[in-house]
């Protein structure tokens, strides 16, 4: 006997394949370097608007690189493998504007971003967060100010390794 098969399930994988935003995504691949191999992916939404583009930097066959567009002009966030390894450990998050937001990287290697970077409207740092120990959690701060310090020296960055108070240091402004 033949069983009918149930609507509901059909419909909802119907309405799920009709949802999914890549079904008509496009990935144009790239040769840069004109050495005959291809180093750069570009994926396309259906309207050809680049939701993101992948690079291999170094001919390994590995994405090295990744700049996430999400249908954007300029990207939002950009992904890298700074030692080639197969896993990303620097992520840069940049504003709306394309000025530089943060820099979190895995300054160890170790597969935990243990460093971010602030960025002001200069693209210059204005705060650090440190997790000294690795163990996922930010144990250390460094605040920034810039001031026109025309006859003093800079001051080193002061840390804070007590979260219950600031140190805050002052770097001369260009």
């Amino acid at each position: 006997m033949i069983r009918p098969i149930p609507f509901i399930p059909i419909f909802l994988i119907s309405l799920l394949l009709w949802w999914v935003p890549s079904i008509d995504a496009e990935v144009l691949q790239v040769d840069s370097d004109s050495d005959g191999k291809m180093d750069q992916w570009h994926h396309l939404s259906g309207d050809n608007k680049i939701i993101k583009v992948e690079y291999d930097k170094n001919g390994d066959y590995k994405i090295d690189q990744v700049d996430i567009f999400e249908r954007k002009e300029l990207p939002l966030k950009v992904e890298f493998d700074r030692n080639f390894d197969g896993i990303m450990d620097q992520r840069q998050v940049y504003n709306a504007d394309g000025t530089l937001q943060r820099v979190e990287k895995d300054s160890q290697f170790s597969g935990k971003l243990d460093l971010r970077e602030y960025f002001g409207a200069d693209n210059q740092v204005t705060s650090v967060e440190i997790d000294v120990n690795h163990n996922g959690s930010i144990d250390r701060w460094e605040i920034l100010i810039r001031q026109n310090l025309s006859k003093k020296p800079a001051l080193t960055p002061v840390a804070m390794e007590n979260p219950t108070s600031f140190n805050i240091s002052q770097v001369p402004h260009n």
